[in-house]
């Protein structure tokens, strides 16, 4: 008789309270009794403070390829992006929700190196927290220098997370990848973080050693965050050791709370409390295990719960049949095994065999020899199943059946439709699916860009799609059956069928009279399309009606005539052999000629003390006049000397700098060209010189008198008040060379008691009008005379309109014998800033000298000043100031106040600054000449070495203009000034003059640079640095900042500032006698921190809030044809800008410069750019990162792709000096080099290829 067994068939039912593993209960079954020992497995979570590591069977829990998520496919020595965790895991007392990978075998949960460098070179042993390698990384799985670029498609890096909360697991795995410098070596291994245990556990299946890199080490261990504490398996610590089939797990210690467990029946009742049981069921039987334990992550116990069914009948549950898909019916092969494992639960107390027949079943005959590779002969085709005991021969049969379900059929189809873009089309998706499917309405069909999407049913297509791929496009079909889960894929074809598309026609306009002109339309239609039309392919009608109709053609196309203006013109268009047909439209208009307005005459002031008619014009000022609200984005105005000029648009003037060339009037020709329709107008435009402008109520000036000397200066109020002029400095020759001050009229001499002054001393002088003019005029004798003497100085005085009540002299000055007054012995004291705010109006005004003395005219009785002097940070040391502020200053009428501000001497002070100031931009082929400026703004003579160091794209030619008792000495990059007895208050300027190669390009980018290597006061300015871009063309009047057009944000503090330089030269035909820069600070920059650093002439600057204004009084700076290397200017200020600035962020600048009464000369934007990476030259496209940073052995620098040059490593100190060249570097996409005998500072790396530089910053620590 048969006899039924007892089998344990388990049914698990779980009851989770925040965990559960698979299975918590294993069952070992006595074959002969039929009796089953249950045990509870479980291990509890445990806190993570301290680890056990124990090595376990090779036995992955996921393949170690086919991973879901692909890391590194060709980018080495990297740190994964952010990997998110879907549940919390602890490591050594903290929780995580969020690793990075490194593609060296590593993982960390400091994510904040994301995308950053992974190192490889290390040599120390775990836990470490000095070497960059090891000290970033938490698990080493194993660590080793691995190298994903070198793959031919056949080596993955993943990961995934298995199974379902609260039982996940974080698999993260490399198969087959290649070891650096050892390509045919491969490494296999995969790292498991598990959910709630926070068990991690390492598999390798294979780790070669590479001997001939970074010595073949290799760690595998945990190690703490802070690096000092580690867990290693025994040989495992960094060494040249290799692996094969080894795995190792790291569990938590044990957190010293006991587990609670029970097992209950089917009725609830307690069976026990110890962790296994021995049941002996006749029935089907039902068990829970239930346990309770202590989450150290939660401080609480938690519990967990399973049931087991025993059963004791053969096949406890009805076997389902197996299915598959296939092309045929029979001879299909299929597994008839896998029932194994469901009918026997997993017993080892029942034989299994397999029959095509019931009798072969019932009598044990016929058994399928292969079960695991049987081919079905019918469809469907039934199995029967014998299950017999081992030890008594008793047996049970049942059945299940085998069922071939056929692929659903498939047919090839195709969409052409007809473009809405050139190669460009929308299709409906599903109108293929009748014929992909053959009309069988039984199946689905959806869509997809590739096989694999198609295979995996993801990133399903819209069915309204317009194609990726220009005129032609591969998709693929997935067709499903609705009855079964078969499904086959398709090819499909979209194709673009020949078309033009007539959208966005521009307009066409010309120019005629009364409104009528002669147009080509199809060549506006040829030039839209880009010749890609043919003349009997297009057709143009006067009505969309008649477009679509194609009724009433327009029949000469080429000639057409406009019937009103504007007109619109409908266009359709067929290409030839095709079934295309597209429609548009366009407007043509016609253009009387610009109705433009003659603008009225352009009056400049000949002011510069020379009456010779000439003066600089900003024509474009007129263009707003000239338009008269006309769009000025849509025509452009050129001028010149000529008519003829104007009407072919030769010779055209330099619009913002003219000079006129007719002395007094001169006409010019400005050319109003509609940029639309190409109208062209000329009108005139009279440009008037007034050789008796009036001036304004304030202003100063300065003039050097020759001998036999004719010139007079005559000035003029703006509004008619009588003039006080006042003399500050300047000496003609006593007893033969007489100032005279002739009155309003012209003859009357003001200064007949004093023509001398004091013994030729004209200083405070002054002098009032009785009328709105008053003339200057020094009468000299032939010998000694201002312009040929050094002991008689320029003539300098203020004017100011009666009406100015009063001035206030304010000076900054050494009091060397310390009695507060300014004596005529004692010097200014230009290192600080001056303020002053009137009436208490809340607006203060900054001033900064470079003669450490200011003005203030007054134009208004009663007016109240408060008046203040701050020496810059550093001179608190050696200088005591007694007062900073003077409060209530009200000036007197018609006299001179003075305002002085003593400082005496505590110690010596010493400070020396250095500069690099450029005129002018490097040219290719052209001398560059960069002048190093260095003063001493100290208050003793100082002796000491300046040393200059030049970018390696130029040579050094010459240095010219070195003070008498100063020496240069030449070095490899540059050279050394040697000053001697630099006076204070005085500053030596030298003309460095520079080789640029021919070969540099527009684009390229040079820096020079400057040191002092002594120590004094203010170390901030003891060096500077000046980055160009190489030009072919310039303006003088320019402004630039030293850092060049990015900066590097990890190069760039809060403590650091920008330095702008603003250039200015006289383009004109003679003297400038004042000059202005005006200079509005951008609101990204904080203007509370300028400070003006040098300038070419004595000047006064003013800051009101962010607007600053130099004064050039009496700079007679001479004209370009006069003196070109002395017609020059410039200042020189730093500024910080604000906090938050970030990548992208752009600061540009802007400043105008006055010559004289001329209009401003705006110079260019100069936009400074933060940025993450510096831009390289012919290297846009490759990605670097250069590691470890902060070094002490070994720096690496990583491409993403191979860079076939040669390459040279320079290694700079902040001086500027090169320390260390490294040349013949292997080309590849990662190299290294040694810094180990750099001493612990800041360094500048210069990576140099045939075609880019790159620049970093270096910590050596």
């Amino acid at each position: 008789m048969k006899k039924k067994l007892l089998l344990l068939l388990l049914s698990f039912l779980f009851s989770l309270n925040h965990y559960s593993q698979s299975s918590i209960i294993s069952q070992v079954k006595d074959c002969t009794t039929g009796c089953s020992d249950l045990t509870i497995d479980f291990d509890g979570p445990s806190p993570t403070l301290n680890y056990n590591v124990a090595s376990i069977p090779n036995n992955p829990p996921a393949s170690y390829s086919g991973l879901e998520n692909q890391l590194f496919s060709n980018i080495d020595d990297i740190w994964s992006d952010e990997v998110i965790l879907p549940f919390t895991f602890s490591f050594y007392g903290e929780t995580y929700d969020s690793l990075i990978i490194g593609a060296n075998g590593v993982i960390s949960f400091n994510v904040s190196n994301a995308g950053g460098p992974n190192g490889w070179s290390f040599g120390e042993s775990l836990p470490n927290n000095t070497n960059t390698t090891l000290s970033q990384a938490n698990i080493f799985w194993a660590g080793h220098d691995v190298y994903p670029s070198a793959g031919n498609g056949d080596h993955e890096i993943g990961y995934e997370v298995f199974g379902a909360a609260p039982n996940r697991m974080f698999v993260a795995s490399f198969f087959n990848v290649a070891q650096y410098d050892c390509e045919d070596l491969k490494t296999t291994q995969m790292v498991v973080l598990y959910e709630t245990t926070n068990i991690i556990e390492v598999h390798i299946l294979d780790k070669p050693v590479c001997q001939t890199w970074n010595s073949g080490n290799a760690v595998l261990g945990i190690q703490n965050p802070a690096g000092t504490e580690a867990v290693v398996p025994p040989g495992r610590n960094t060494g040249a050791w290799e692996a094969t089939n080894e795995s190792w797990r790291f569990s938590p210690a044990g957190n010293g709370f006991e587990n609670e467990y029970a097992w209950y029946n089917e009725a609830g009742v307690l069976i026990t409390t110890d962790t296994s049981i021995n049941v002996c069921p006749t029935i089907n039987e039902t068990y829970t295990a239930e346990v309770n334990y202590y989450d150290p992550s939660l401080g609480a116990y938690q519990t967990v719960t399973e049931t087991v069914i025993l059963y004791v009948t053969v096949s406890g549950e009805a076997l389902e049949d197996l299915k598959t898909c296939n092309v045929i019916e029979t001879d299909v092969d299929f597994d008839l095994t896998v029932q194994t494992e469901v009918i026997t639960g997993g017993s080892t107390c029942s034989i299994v065999s397999y029959y095509t027949s019931i009798v072969d079943a019932e009598n044990d005959t016929n058994a399928i020899a292969n079960p695991e590779y049987y081919s079905n002969i019918s469809n469907p085709e039934t199995i029967y199943v014998r299950v017999q005991d081992i030890d008594s021969g008793s047996y049970e049969t049942t059945m299940f059946n085998l069922v071939v379900n056929l692929f659903p059929e498939i047919y090839a189809s195709e969409l052409l439709m007809c473009p809405t873009n050139v190669g460009f089309a929308t299709f409906q998706l599903s109108d293929m699916d009748n014929d992909i499917t053959g009309g069988n309405t039984d199946n689905t069909v959806s869509y997809y860009t590739s096989y694999s999407d198609a295979e995996n049913a993801v990133n399903m297509l819209p069915d309204v799609y317009e194609n990726e791929t220009a005129n032609n496009q591969v998709i693929y079909a997935r067709v499903e059956a609705q009855t079964n889960a078969c499904y086959s894929i398709a090819e499909c074809f979209l194709n673009v069928n020949s078309g033009v598309v007539l959208e966005n026609i521009g307009d066409l306009i010309q120019c005629d009279a009364g409104g009528v002109s002669s147009f080509d339309l199809f060549a506006h239609i040829e030039q839209h399309l880009n010749g890609n039309i043919q003349p009997e392919e297009v057709t143009f009608f006067e009505t969309q009606e008649d477009a679509y109709n194609e009724t009433n053609v327009i029949s000469l196309p080429d000639n057409y005539t406009n019937t009103s203006n504007p007109q619109t013109i409908f266009v359709r268009a067929q290409v030839l052999n095709s079934e295309c047909i597209s429609y548009g439209n366009f407007v043509i208009s016609v253009e009387d000629g610009t109705a433009i307005n003659t603008p009225t005459p352009f009056v400049s002031c000949d002011y510069d003390g020379v009456e010779d008619g000439l003066y600089l014009f900003n024509l474009t000022e007129k263009n707003t006049e000239i338009l008269e609200g006309l769009d000025p984005n849509a025509y452009a105005i050129s001028y010149y000397e000529t008519e003829a000029d104007a009407m072919i648009a030769t010779n055209a003037l330099n619009a913002t700098a003219y000079y006129n060339t007719v002395p007094n009037l001169q006409t010019v020709y400005a050319r109003v060209e509609n940029l639309l329709a190409g109208c062209i107008v000329i009108t005139t435009l009279e440009l008037i010189i007034d050789t008796e402008c009036a001036i304004a109520c304030q202003q100063s000036d300065t003039f050097c008198y020759e001998a036999n000397n004719t010139t007079e200066y005559t000035y003029t109020s703006e509004n008619g008040a009588p003039l006080t002029i006042v003399f500050t400095a300047g000496k003609v020759e006593n007893d033969w060379d007489e100032l005279l001050i002739l009155d309003s009229d012209g003859v009357t001499n003001l200064n007949e008691a004093n023509p001398y002054g004091n013994n030729g001393d004209l200083t405070g002088l002054t002098f009032t009008s009785s009328g709105d003019t008053i003339t200057v005029f020094v009468q000299s004798d032939a010998s000694v005379s201002c312009a040929n003497s050094s002991f008689l100085t320029p003539i300098s005085f203020y004017l100011y309109c009666e009406d100015a009540v009063g001035v206030i002299h304010v000076n900054a000055f050494y009091d060397e014998n310390s009695n507060t007054v300014f004596d005529a012995s004692e010097t200014n004291f230009n290192a600080g800033v001056f303020t002053y705010e009137v009436n208490n109006d809340g607006i203060i005004n900054y001033v900064n000298s470079s003669n450490g003395n200011f003005a203030i005219p007054n134009t208004e009785a009663g007016n109240s000043y408060d008046i203040s002097f701050v020496m810059y940070d550093g001179y608190q040391d050696c200088l005591n100031q007694t007062f900073t502020l003077v409060e209530d200053v009200v000036p007197v009428e018609g006299e001179i106040s003075e305002v002085n501000f003593p400082l005496t001497q505590l110690s010596d002070c010493n400070d020396i600054a250095v500069h690099i100031i450029s005129y002018v931009p490097p040219r290719p082929g052209q001398t560059l000449i960069n002048y190093l400026v260095v003063e001493n703004l100290g208050s003793l003579p100082v002796s000491g070495s300046i040393e200059f160091t030049h970018d390696d794209l130029v040579t050094l030619n010459t240095v010219s203009g070195v003070d008498t008792g100063n020496t240069i000495t030449n070095t490899p990059t540059g050279f050394i000034l040697n000053f001697n007895n630099l006076t204070p208050g005085y500053e030596e300027q030298v003309s460095v003059q520079l080789n640029v190669s021919t070969s540099l390009n527009i684009g390229d980018y040079i820096t020079n640079s400057v040191v002092y290597n002594e120590t004094d006061i203010n170390i901030n300015n003891n060096a500077s640095s000046l980055t160009e871009a190489i030009v072919n063309s310039y303006d003088p009047n320019n402004k630039i900042e030293s850092h060049g057009p990015e900066i590097k944000l990890d190069d760039f503090t809060d403590q650091d500032y920008l330095y702008y330089t603003i250039n200015f030269q006289n383009l004109g035909t003679a003297e400038a006698l004042e000059v202005r820069v005006e200079d509005v600070l951008d609101s990204q920059l904080d203007a509370s921190t300028f400070k003006m650093l040098n300038a070419s002439h004595d000047y006064v600057v003013t800051r009101t809030d962010n607007n600053l204004i130099w004064n050039f009084d009496a700079i007679n700076l001479p004209s370009e044809s006069m003196d070109e290397p002395n017609s020059h200017g410039y200042v020189y200020f730093k500024v910080k800008p604000l906090a938050g600035y970030q990548d992208g962020d752009i600061i540009p600048n802007t400043a105008d410069i006055y010559f004289d009464f001329n209009p401003a000369i705006t110079t260019n934007t100069f936009e400074t750019e933060f940025v993450t990476t510096l831009s390289v030259n012919d290297f846009s496209t490759v990605l670097y990162s250069m590691y470890p940073n902060p070094a002490n052995n070994t720096v690496h620098v990583q491409f993403d792709k191979a860079v076939a040059e040669n390459l040279v490593v320079n290694i700079y100190n902040v001086q500027g000096k090169l320390v260390s060249k490294i040349n013949s570097i292997s080309n590849n996409n990662k190299i290294s080099f040694n810094v180990s005998n750099l001493s612990q500072g800041m360094y500048f790396v210069e990576l140099k290829g045939e075609s880019f530089i790159i620049k970093e910053k270096l910590i050596i620590k």
